[in-house]
């Protein structure tokens, strides 16, 4: 998240009105906070819906199966998510580059 604030902040704010500067840092910085409350919901909403509910007893084996089961789904959906943004990204500096 860090590496990629700096450079965020630096390409919109390149197209934006010495003037309305701070208004639009405002916007991005509220909407970056935004995306970060949905993600946490979405994948912690993935992870807590395979794991299950915790055992009453500490002795009950299977839960640390599932739990290990629906950390790995959770990763695996993360990585194809940033996968999907990299591609993106990436398509979006090439045909920046072009125009």
């Amino acid at each position: 998240m860090a590496a990629s604030f700096s450079p965020l902040m630096t390409s919109v704010l390149m197209r934006v009105p010495v003037t309305e500067a701070a208004d639009a840092t405002g916007v991005i910085v509220t909407v970056n906070q935004l995306a970060l409350v949905v993600g946490v919901a979405t994948f912690g909403t993935i992870y807590l819906n395979l794991a299950g509910r915790l055992p009453v007893s500490p002795m009950a084996g299977d839960f640390s199966r599932l739990s290990a089961h629906a950390v790995s789904v959770t990763f695996v959906a993360l990585a194809g998510v940033a996968v999907a943004g990299g591609v993106l990204a990436a398509a979006r500096a090439v045909t920046g580059r072009r125009s």
